[in-house]
């Protein structure tokens, strides 16, 4: 006969609680450090990345530069006339 899974989920709970595990309770000053720990640990790893600038400036330099000069230069201005065609507006 196959367990269910709540029987299943209820026994590994038992088992932490035995062990001193989760069931521990946290201060909430203590969730204020591990919270700043992985907020650190997060920064540590996305710093080694680039910054978005240089990113986009590394798009910007694999487009040709006749495709460049094809762009439209009032692009952000009139993005919903080049994305779905409605009429140009006249800011």
């Amino acid at each position: 006969m196959e367990r269910r899974p709540s029987e299943a989920v209820s026994r590994y709970l038992a088992e932490i609680g035995r062990k001193g595990g989760r069931s521990k309770k946290v201060s909430a000053e203590q969730r204020r450090v591990n919270a700043r720990r992985a907020a650190l640990g997060r920064w540590r790893k996305i710093s080694n990345l680039k910054p978005i600038w240089e990113v986009a400036a590394d798009l910007v330099a694999g487009i040709p530069e006749a495709e460049l000069r094809e762009l439209p230069v009032d692009g952000a201005r009139q993005l919903d006339h080049y994305l779905y065609g409605t009429p140009k507006s006249k800011r």
